[in-house]
């Protein structure tokens, strides 16, 4: 999970998303206008896959911090995949501002932090050894 977060890390300062949905906009052509069809379909593809993937890593590891955290960047994972996919109707509100910032980035912020905290907390627990 470590090594997932490291490459969110990297994609936010290379901006990777943006560059994909650019060559992607730039690929389908004049099916740009038209392409909700297959973003709804890439959306369900992705909802089964992490459902399955969810169930197997959730299910194979009883410490909760360690699935607290895995639950953080799956859900990390399926909001860099609707940022990718791009639905105007979605990015209008993840983009929407409270206060000064982009609710985005809030979002973005507390999985840091409960991602962050939960694997701290299991590190910490195993370090401490059985009771």
């Amino acid at each position: 999970m470590g090594l997932i977060s490291l490459f969110y890390s990297l994609e936010c300062v290379m901006s990777w998303r943006h560059q994909l949905h650019i060559a992607a906009n730039a690929a389908m052509g004049s099916y740009y206008a038209e392409r909700w069809p297959l973003q709804i379909a890439l959306i369900a593809g992705g909802s089964i896959v992490a459902a399955i993937l969810a169930a197997i890593l959730l299910g194979t590891n009883r410490d909760r911090a360690a699935r607290v955290a895995m639950t953080g960047t799956l859900m990390a994972t399926a909001l860099f995949a609707l940022e990718t996919i791009s639905l105007h109707e979605i990015d209008a509100i993840l983009y929407s501002r409270i206060g000064p910032v982009l609710l985005i980035a809030w979002i973005w912020l507390a999985l840091c932090i409960a991602i962050g905290s939960a694997a701290a907390i299991s590190i910490w627990r195993k370090r401490q050894g059985p009771d």
